[in-house]
């Protein structure tokens, strides 16, 4: 869905995949493909989210437009997002009519409420962007070699899972060894 092309990509696909920005995976991906289509219900909000297509997929740009929209402080911004790292709905909506207030000054109170509607999703639990990049590094490189060296990473995979006696996932990539890579598992 995604036509990843870029590690860019990949780290929107990582955070994107966590329980705040989940359901913005399809439009995510819409966008991407017709980037036309893209609009943005402020200037500001089109600073921090150009690169994501006008989705807040990160913490740091939640953080970012909080504090710049409603002219408040990177310490309040920091609270607002750990609202969202702590899965504290409370929290994250105590900060609302801060957020309101000061945005209201700026941009208008119907902008104001639309870009916090942005927000509402990582009340859920939202990523940051250092998290996903390393998870996207981690990702490439497991499918990097999964890709070109099958049989030294199923070995290796193998070996993880009977050392931590998970016996049904050594089953499990048993199985993919045979029915995907073709490769024939030795009895010891």
């Amino acid at each position: 869905r995604f036509q990843i092309d870029s590690f860019n990509d990949l780290v929107a696909v990582v955070a994107l995949y966590r329980p705040g920005p989940k359901d913005f995976i399809p439009e995510y991906a819409r966008r991407k493909r017709n980037p036309s289509s893209v609009s943005y219900p402020h200037p500001i909000v089109k600073k921090y989210t150009q690169d994501t297509y006008a989705i807040v997929v990160y913490q740091e740009q939640v953080m970012q437009i909080f504090v710049e929209m409603a002219d408040l402080s990177p310490s309040d911004g920091y609270a607002f997002i750990k609202g969202s790292a702590k899965k504290d709905p409370k929290l994250f909506n105590s900060m609302k009519k801060m957020f309101i207030d000061g945005a209201s000054k700026k941009v208008g109170p119907e902008i104001a409420n639309k870009v916090f509607n942005y927000f509402q999703p990582f009340c859920g639990y939202g990523f940051n962007k250092s998290h996903a990049v390393s998870y996207g590094y981690e990702s490439y490189k497991t499918a990097y070699l999964k890709a070109h060296y099958p049989v030294e990473f199923m070995a290796a995979r193998l070996s993880v899972e009977s050392q931590r006696s998970k016996f049904e996932m050594v089953e499990k990539y048993e199985k993919d060894c045979t029915e995907n890579f073709s490769v024939t598992i030795l009895p010891v």
